[in-house]
């Protein structure tokens, strides 16, 4: 929903445009009444234009408030026209949009809310290119205030599609990356884009990350739900107090039962590995993960970690990883010769189960016993 939400932006930015040129050649004084209607129907009900004039071949509507409190603004919209154009009232080919600023919220309860817009997406341009020069969004989070920087071309093509192109950066110390939008929108609402990130950087409440980039192709042309490709890599991500080391993440499938496979290693630990399957599901999300390590130590250490922070720990109550059962995982192992140790933790997200494979190679063979993470299943080793 909330990539719905932000493709639906960018055209928000280049709104304003596309009312103004659908009824501005109508009133060369105020807007018309109908033109106020207009805008109501896309969702700003109380967008005002402070002042219209032509100069140097240029319609200029200018101090554009999109709501009452003027937290979403537009400097001003050019468009290009003869007097010959505006006597005949011809439909107008271009816009240009200076310096749009948008203001809102968004939470996880409350999800994208911007100010003066009543969230209406709106529909096909009506003109053949609208320029957006600079926009601005900035939004008040649980990670505190961000701001998007965009600027980007939406061109109606012969064929009735509207391609996009657009640049979206963000720039403070929470978030930082470089995006690059292209895609495609259909008359009927269907639409597709792809996404080129760059140059990440994350410093979020509980999850930090640096050196992140890939894609993400975002596709609603086959279908109501929109299917979700892409691939994300991370020099480091902090979650908690485990950092995870080389990170590659691959995402695909619809929205709603999407599989997201993971890959890297965990920091602070030698030779630690970790792979995750996850999968959405209509009732949740399921997770198959694997931790490989050779050390003993290493691994409480890590189960250790797991547990001390809030953020994880709340996740993984079902596992079990007091001190006590620590301790007692450890000294099970240590009855046992091994070489490898592998961690499995696999189940529904809300009730996760665990156990450790303890592998010892031998004249070519590999001998595996399973300890379980429950206590109340020490005898089912294998």
């Amino acid at each position: 929903m909330i990539i719905r939400k932000l493709s639906g932006i960018l055209l928000v930015f280049a709104l304003p445009a596309l009312l103004i040129t659908g009824y501005g050649y109508h009133s060369y004084g105020k807007l018309s009444t109908r033109m106020d209607q207009r805008l109501t129907a896309y969702g700003f009900e109380n967008a005002v234009t402070q002042d219209m004039t032509y100069r140097d071949g240029y319609l200029v509507y200018t101090g554009i408030a999109l709501d009452p409190d003027k937290f979403s603004t537009i400097s001003d919209i050019q468009i290009p026209a003869t007097l010959q154009d505006i006597i005949l009232q011809k439909q107008p080919k271009e816009a240009v949009i200076n310096a749009a600023k948008l203001s809102g919220e968004f939470s996880k309860e409350t999800g994208l809310d911007i100010s003066g817009w009543t969230q209406t997406l709106p529909p096909q341009p009506e003109i053949d290119r609208i320029t957006l020069k600079s926009g601005q969004l900035d939004l008040l989070t649980s990670a505190g205030a961000l701001r998007f920087d965009a600027k980007g071309e939406l061109t109606r093509q012969e064929d009735g599609i509207t391609a996009l192109r657009a640049a979206i950066t963000a720039e403070q110390h929470q978030l930082q990356a470089k995006t690059n939008w292209s895609g495609k929108i259909h008359p009927d609402g269907r639409w597709a884009y792809e996404i080129d990130i760059q140059d990440g950087t994350a410093n979020l409440n509980n999850i930090q990350g640096s050196r992140m980039s890939g894609w993400l192709a975002l596709d609603k042309t086959n279908g109501p739900v929109p299917a979700v490709n892409g691939q994300i890599d991370a020099g480091k991500l902090t979650i908690g107090q485990v950092n995870l080391m080389n990170l590659r993440l691959t995402l695909s499938g619809p929205m709603t039962e999407y599989k997201l496979i993971g890959a890297g290693h965990i920091g602070g630990f030698e030779e630690m590995s970790f792979t995750i399957d996850a999968a959405a599901r209509t009732d949740g999300l399921y997770i198959d993960a694997s931790i490989e390590t050779a050390q003993l130590d290493d691994l409480i250490d890590f189960l250790a970690a797991l547990q001390a922070e809030e953020i994880t720990a709340k996740a993984l109550t079902s596992l079990l990883l007091t001190e006590g059962n620590l301790e007692r995982l450890r000294a099970d192992i240590k009855k046992r010769s091994f070489d490898r140790l592998e961690l499995q933790i696999y189940g529904p997200a809300y009730d996760l189960a665990g156990k450790v494979i303890v592998k010892n190679f031998k004249d070519g063979d590999i001998q595996n016993n399973v300890i379980s993470l429950d206590p109340g299943a020490i005898g089912n080793d294998g």
